[in-house]
């Protein structure tokens, strides 16, 4: 990218341009649909409803890495779960610590359901609050 961003500034997600962007994937543009009719949404129920295909495709993301296709789509997803809890618009710091988070508790799920470990989804969020909640365990 070659805009500079202030460090202390936070960004807002348009709910209606993320929906009618084609550009989108369909996950991400299904999140913020449903975020329009209910604007409360945990990560840990987030994450126990998608599908294995939704589950895999997010895997495939982090794999890749930042470099990889999509991966600016996985910091809106990110965002668009912290303000579904109710946590402040973060600056560009707080979106990448967002999204490391995230990508943590996806793997956490992909292990759970291959039955390799018991994860605590009422315990997963982004709240500084719950760092130092245990989400999962060995089985």
């Amino acid at each position: 990218m070659s805009e500079e961003f202030n460090n202390n500034e936070t960004f807002k997600v348009n709910y209606h341009v993320v929906v009618n962007s084609k550009d989108l994937m369909t996950e991400t543009r299904q999140l913020a649909r449903s975020l329009m009719e209910n604007p409360y949404l945990s990560i840990g129920d987030y994450l126990k409803n998608i599908s294995d295909h939704s589950l895999e495709k997010f895997i495939d993301m982090i794999d890749e890495g930042e470099d990889g296709e999509n991966f600016q789509e996985f910091l809106l997803i990110a965002e668009m779960l912290a303000r579904a809890e109710g946590l402040d618009e973060g600056t560009l710091d707080v979106i990448t610590e967002r999204t490391n988070i995230l990508c943590t508790m996806i793997c956490c799920e992909s292990l759970y359901r291959k039955g390799m470990i018991k994860l605590h989804h009422n315990n997963m969020s982004f709240g500084e609050d719950m760092r130092s909640a245990i989400i999962a365990e060995r089985i």
